[in-house]
């Protein structure tokens, strides 16, 4: 099986990893590049942090699966309960057929064969 990374040269004063080098003491080298670096990963850390926290909050004013399965069962029963009653354009159509028969009844009473006044 091949080795996927690359092999540590080994000496005394450096080690090498891809032709980089980094001081085995005393400081200096690309030590330095490296704490800057670790030190913005801690701030992205503390960022990730914070907006998880607030993800967090919101995510607690979110319905659950039960809230959901709450409000299901409630429109069921409304819609149960307004098979029973009219609609909005059958009652337009029930409110027409009155008033068609309000104001055309002494026409009807003629042609049923009723006197009218």
């Amino acid at each position: 099986m091949a080795e996927q990374y690359p092999k540590l040269a080994h000496s005394n004063e450096n080690h090498t990893l891809g032709g980089q080098g980094f001081k085995s003491g005393g400081g200096g080298g690309t030590y330095d590049e490296m704490e800057a670096r670790v030190k913005a990963v801690e701030q992205a850390m503390v960022d990730i942090k914070v907006t998880l926290g607030r993800l967090d909050e919101r995510t607690a004013a979110l319905a659950t699966k039960e809230d959901v399965s709450k409000v299901g069962t409630e429109v069921g029963k409304l819609q149960g309960e307004m098979k029973g009653t009219l609609g909005f354009w059958q009652f337009l159509m029930v409110v027409g057929a009155l008033l068609a028969i309000v104001l055309r009844w002494p026409e009807l009473f003629r042609m049923v064969g009723i006197p009218t006044p």
